[in-house]
């Protein structure tokens, strides 16, 4: 079965239950005390429009330059010994809205809108980044954590959803949405929310204005934070139950029977042809079926060989653990490996000095130049053409 057959039996089951359905069992983000309920738009005569439910106390409706005024009150500050205020939306089209307005007034006389648009700036840098809990976009989320009986198309509308789910307003919506227990892999993405607010309240205090075209090295550090965090939330997603299951259709996880061991590996025989599981992937391991990955041992180890036998895939794992390998006739299962999340810290520092030197050529913005070197004989001998 297919992935695409998977989501048809899923959206079948809910349109017979009459309610959406889950694809993902554990929450994905979690409001803080700080969250504010925004809800912009751009009326006809291009006018905007913005209502602001702040943690305590009654929404309210502002329009144009009071848009930032009123979001400084409901906590939209550039303070490090502060939580920073959460944004929660119907959508992507909000924080457009805001963003533009921010822009608008980033070198206002009064302070307190200054700092407003420069949230605004660091919630439009956060939107970026899977998983993150600075800014919930509910239709995202509702997308991600559930599937409808209705047709895909249907999905892409805040409306739907607050009809399917049987929601009014956003916090309703945010509470129905992210109910349940968080998902602890997202533990440092989250940590990487206070680190870069902090960093975005240093940048304020000195002046610096975030809609500034960012330094080469700013943004190139930018870019490795994003796939970092890429790569975090899908092996995050992996570790949830309902989303695993889902994840043996995409090819992302799989299982079978040990059908040999060595003093250093042993073999895996999958029925699926089609994990992406390949010579050399990084794998976590468990004992047991799907199920077993909460109460099992995990194990890590790599890939040594992947090859087809008799209509089988044959995956044989090395680099694991004397005392946690499984023995011939147990049953495992595999998937790839999530990011060390000390590993990713220091390989991003690492990269940040080499960004930052002085022969650094984003750094200096000079294109470097070509440089030539011998060329082992046996490199060219492969490269030439054979007859």
């Amino acid at each position: 079965m297919t992935v695409e057959f998977y989501d048809l039996a899923q959206r079948l089951a809910a349109e017979k239950a009459g309610k959406p359905v889950l694809r993902v069992a554990q929450a994905l983000f979690t409001l803080t005390p700080a969250a504010v309920f925004v809800e912009a738009h751009t009326t006809e005569k291009g006018a905007v429009r913005a209502t602001l439910a702040p943690p305590v106390g009654a929404p309210t409706t502002v329009t144009g330059g009071a848009i930032l005024p009123a979001l400084a009150r409901a906590g939209a500050q550039m303070d490090p010994t502060q939580p920073p205020a959460q944004l929660v939306m119907a959508d992507g089209a909000t924080l457009a809205v805001l963003a533009s307005v921010a822009r608008t007034h980033h070198k206002d006389a009064d302070p307190s809108v200054r700092a407003a648009s420069a949230v605004i700036g660091w919630w439009v840098d956060r939107a970026g980044y899977p998983g993150t809990n600075a800014v919930i976009s509910l239709l995202a989320h509702s997308r991600q954590r559930f599937i409808t009986g209705a047709p895909p198309e249907a999905e892409r509308h805040a409306a739907h959803w607050r009809s399917a789910l049987a929601v009014t307003g956003l916090r309703q919506w945010a509470q129905r949405v992210g109910a349940g227990v968080p998902l602890d892999a997202l533990t440092p993405i989250r940590e990487d929310d206070a680190y870069t607010f902090t960093a975005a309240c240093k940048r304020f205090d000195k002046g610096y204005s975030w809609t500034a075209p960012e330094p080469p090295p700013v943004a190139a550090m930018g870019l490795r934070a994003r796939c970092d965090t890429a790569d975090l939330w899908e092996a995050a997603l992996l570790s949830d139950r309902l989303w695993r299951h889902r994840a043996v259709h995409t090819g992302h996880v799989t299982g079978g029977e040990v059908v040999a061991t060595t003093k250093a590996t042993f073999t895996v025989r999958c029925r699926r042809l089609d994990a992406r599981l390949r010579s050399g992937s990084d794998v976590l391991g468990w004992s047991g079926g799907l199920d077993s990955y909460d109460r099992s041992t995990h194990f890590y180890g790599d890939v040594h060989e992947a090859t087809a036998h008799k209509g089988a895939l044959l995956l044989t794992v090395a680099r694991v653990a004397a005392e946690q390998r499984p023995s011939t006739g147990q049953w495992v299962s595999l998937m790839p490996a999530p990011p060390n999340p000390r590993t990713v810290s220091m390989g991003r520092s690492k990269y940040r000095r080499l960004q930052f030197r002085a022969d650094s050529w984003i750094a200096s913005g000079k294109t470097p130049g070509l440089r030539r070197r011998d060329v082992p004989l046996d490199v060219l001998c492969a490269a030439a053409e054979t007859e």
